[in-house]
């Protein structure tokens, strides 16, 4: 049997909760939204600093059929708000390794402007290290991660 779409989403997001709360010591907690009614899969907050970063995690596990570094990431119109405090980590997961092999971490102010767009915003981005499209600006390593959400948060 194979996982649904919506079972794949949430185990990335959990474990891109752990992921975040292990490299960072536990400066950095990662909480789950008991509902998620606004787009928002995780909230961050850092040890003693009152500021929060809003998460909405996307994830794929396969690459596009056509190009083999491109990975499509949709993000519903629906209930999408872009603020500061809010961003969009576009994940790849490695099936073969078994592990997170590309992240990128996108303010929403960007993905509303530079995304194209009709029904939902598209993130069309690829994970080719040598990559120079738009997005390739927001790609990072997991401990690079961590400290991109630190200077944030």
């Amino acid at each position: 049997m194979m996982l649904t779409a919506s079972q794949k989403g949430n185990i990335i997001e959990s474990q891109v909760a752990n992921m975040i709360t292990l490299l960072s010591d536990g400066e950095l907690a990662a909480s789950i939204p008991i509902v998620d009614d606004f787009g928002i899969d995780l909230l961050l907050t850092r040890k003693r600093a009152y500021k929060t970063l809003y998460l909405q995690i996307k994830s794929r596990f396969v690459t596009n059929a056509k190009y083999k570094n491109r990975c499509d990431f949709g993000v519903s119109k629906k209930g999408f708000v872009a603020d500061d405090a809010m961003y969009v980590l576009c994940v790849y997961f490695d099936k073969v390794e078994g592990e997170i092999e590309t992240i990128w971490l996108i303010p929403s102010k960007a993905v509303e402007s530079e995304s194209v767009s009709k029904g939902a915003h598209k993130i069309v981005a690829s994970k080719s290290i040598n990559s120079t499209d738009k997005w390739s600006q927001y790609k990072c390593e997991p401990s690079e991660l961590i400290e991109q959400i630190k200077t944030l948060i």
